[in-house]
């Protein structure tokens, strides 16, 4: 009767667990998403030319190059801002 028991609470230990990751895990996902609307709204249709490209580099870092870059398309990473 009392592994029964131990089993029983094992369980209800592993569910709030995994409520708890869950939870965990919306909350960073939440965060994130506010942080990239926020860079949306400040970003979209910014012109990354002198002088704004140079603001924008004080505040998130120079970019670095990423693969995937070539004559068409430049994607970087600015690692202070941790944005791509």
């Amino acid at each position: 009767m009392a592994s029964c028991v131990q089993n029983s609470n094992e369980k209800i230990a592993e569910v709030t667990s995994s409520e708890a990751a869950q939870n965990y895990n919306f909350e960073d996902a939440k965060k994130a998403y506010h942080k990239t609307a926020e860079l949306r709204e400040k970003y979209l249709g910014f012109s990354y030319e002198n002088p704004q490209s140079i603001e924008f580099i004080k505040t998130n870092g120079s970019p670095e190059t990423l693969q995937g870059t070539n004559n068409n398309k430049w994607i970087v990473y600015f690692a202070e801002g941790n944005l791509t």
